[in-house]
């Protein structure tokens, strides 16, 4: 639980938090939900599946929110921490990746609340 509080106030190192907690961790999500699509699971919705489905999705979304937040306290204190170095950059370049990260959520979330 300690680890979970160090990731949440961005005090794991900023490459691990974006590899492995966001890209990894995201694409875990991203792969069973292509598992599910090509066993046939979306063909027909039932009302359990549907709710399967929203639980899903409501999981993988906070999911998604507590890694760009991770991420993005990360990448505050990496900044800081190389303020004087040529590696700053890296900590900007993790917040781009977190806005576009929130925008394509936002992007989701339209497509979703479409086919609903």
């Amino acid at each position: 639980m300690d680890y979970i509080k160090q990731l949440w106030r961005g005090e794991v190192g900023l490459a691990f938090t974006y590899w492995v907690v966001g890209v990894i961790g995201g694409l875990l999500f991203r792969i069973y939900d292509i598992y599910l699509d090509q066993s046939g699971y979306y063909d027909v919705i039932t009302e359990e599946k549907q709710i399967f489905i929203w639980l899903f999705i409501l999981v993988s979304t906070g999911y998604s929110l507590f890694s760009l937040v991770c991420i993005w306290r990360s990448a505050n204190n990496y900044r800081i921490s190389n303020v004087n170095s040529k590696k700053a950059i890296w900590g900007t370049l993790a917040k781009v990746a977190v806005v576009l990260g929130v925008l394509r959520m936002l992007a989701d979330w339209v497509e979703i609340l479409k086919a609903a």
